[in-house]
């Protein structure tokens, strides 16, 4: 059963004309609100949901939102008369699985929308019944982001995945695409990863997601960042949430290593978790990075209704700041603490031992951690909560890029400053080096002079004859008593500087 959400009478007649042409894709029943559409969706026999743009953006885009966050099993398509780049980019923030062209063509049906029924079929086949599909429904994402770097967060994010899968289906995600490191924390050689699904991502069955991933030990699903870093740039926003709401159906915990860096990635990721762990030490550096961190998710409207806690890493009673009073100077509930574990886990690290450590200290804070992620599955907050529209999503991406387009604007006087006196500071060397190579000659150009009888005139005409004419007019030679002749030369600069040296006369009789 596919349903079209219309209600607009010329676009009803024609789309499903357009259908009618086109062979395998069954029933089609128009309803011409969203409110209508709540009444009759059955998960069991709807195959698809239109949405017509024409209901309003305001209407439009939060029912495809609604409809894909509450049914992500069930394909949500737009239908667009604009069909511009940034309506693309909004339907599919929103949720949309693709956007089709209006007034529809059998050419779009064929190309687009077929692609996304077989994609509903081969899911669907893979969950036996209503009730295995709504279980599945039920995984939460957690995302664990530092602070910043060396934090210790894809070493929190293995912890927690370990204690997690020992009983429930549990999949670890290196979504720092760029740089990510979980693949060699754990001993993998990576062929594929979360980029290849880039590309498929919108009719990616559970299968293929499957296929990507590598079984770790402990029962982990790990879904790896590329080993080219540079391969990571070939995911979208869109591409991340549509693998993100697959994980979710497919396993009970989704566990997000986002890294430290705020991309549009690492934004994706976060807006599309049910809970954040913010990773920091218990340094003022790192907690002021916290500050910074949740500052600009409460610009981006991504605190809004999900669950934050921080987790304070490397612990000791040592420390001048303990767990609670980095808690209160973030303002950040305290999730967990974690003691300096450094010793037994670069052990761990380096041996590729850390999903199986039996080391009592690391498997208790493995405890911990797997302890705060479950206690958000069993009091999640109000879905409800979790709604945002598209356009914040928008606002997202034009701030990143704004904030990258100002950090460029602020950081490139600089390097190019900095650059620019390195570059000056090794011809000022090198400058001083020559000359004092070409005073060096000069000197004893003049001590042969003088031993063989030549006057001090004679002398300085036979000493310029051996330089080249930028020193030829700052030449200083001068005795220094019977046995001893000194040049001094000047060193191209933009200040006046001067190099001497020196050699000793030897008198032929």
């Amino acid at each position: 059963m596919l349903y079209l959400v219309t209600n607009h009478e010329e676009t009803r007649q024609q789309v499903l004309a357009a259908i009618a042409e086109a062979e395998g894709i069954g029933e089609v029943r128009t309803v011409a609100s969203p409110e209508k559409l709540r009444e009759y969706i059955d998960p069991d026999v709807t195959s698809c949901v239109l949405v017509d743009e024409a209901l309003a953006p305001h209407v439009a885009l939060p029912t495809v939102q609604e409809f894909s966050r509450a049914y992500p099993l069930i394909p949500v398509v737009l239908l667009s008369r604009t069909h511009t780049s940034e309506s693309v980019v909004a339907a599919m923030d929103s949720g949309a699985r693709t956007v089709l062209a209006l007034p529809l063509s059998l050419e779009e049906i064929t190309n687009r929308l077929l692609p996304v029924l077989a994609w509903s079929r081969a899911v669907r086949s893979e969950a036996s019944s209503r009730e295995e599909l709504t279980t599945r429904r039920q995984g939460t994402i957690t995302a664990i982001v530092g602070a910043k770097g060396g934090v210790g967060t894809s070493t929190m994010a293995l912890m927690a995945a370990a204690q997690l899968a020992q009983g429930t289906r549990t999949c670890l995600v290196d979504l720092d695409v760029r740089s990510g490191d979980l693949a060699a924390m754990t001993g993998i050689s990576v062929r594929r990863s979360i980029a290849d699904l880039a590309d498929i991502a919108a009719e990616a069955s559970t299968r293929e997601i499957t296929e990507v991933m590598y079984p770790l030990p402990g029962g982990i699903s790990l879904l790896p960042a590329p080993e080219q870093g540079e391969t990571g740039e070939a995911l979208t926003e869109s591409a991340t949430r549509q693998i993100l709401a697959m994980l979710r159906y497919q396993f009970d915990h989704v566990i997000l290593d986002c890294g430290c860096r705020l991309d549009d990635v690492l934004a994706m990721g976060l807006d599309s978790a049910d809970q954040v762990l913010i990773v920091a030490t218990p340094d003022a550096p790192a907690l002021r990075s916290v500050r910074r961190l949740t500052d600009a998710l409460d610009r981006l409207d991504i605190s809004l209704g999900r669950s934050f806690g921080l987790v304070v890493n490397m612990t000791t009673r040592r420390r001048e700041i303990q767990p609670t009073t980095a808690a209160k100077m973030t303002g950040i509930a305290l999730a967990t603490s974690v003691p300096d574990l450094t010793a037994h886990i670069e052990m761990a690290v380096n041996s590729n031992t850390l999903l199986t450590s039996k080391v009592p200290s690391m498997a208790k804070a493995a405890r911990s951690l797997s302890d705060s992620i479950s206690r958000y599955t069993a009091a999640p907050p109000d879905a409800a909560a979790h709604k945002t529209t598209s356009p914040t999503k928008s606002t997202r991406r034009r701030w990143l890029r704004r904030t990258e387009r100002g950090q460029i604007t602020v950081e490139f006087p600089i390097v190019f400053a900095l650059a620019t006196a390195a570059i000056l500071m090794c011809v000022q060397a090198l400058s001083i080096g020559v000359t004092y190579m070409y005073a060096t000659n000069a000197a004893n150009e003049a001590a042969r002079a003088y031993g063989t009888g030549r006057t001090p005139t004679q002398v300085q005409q036979v000493v310029a004859q051996k330089l080249p004419d930028t020193y030829v007019q700052g030449l200083k030679i001068t005795r220094s008593g019977s046995n001893n002749v000194t040049v001094t030369l000047p060193i191209p600069s933009v200040v006046d500087i001067t190099t001497s040296a020196d050699a000793g006369i030897v008198w032929e009789k």
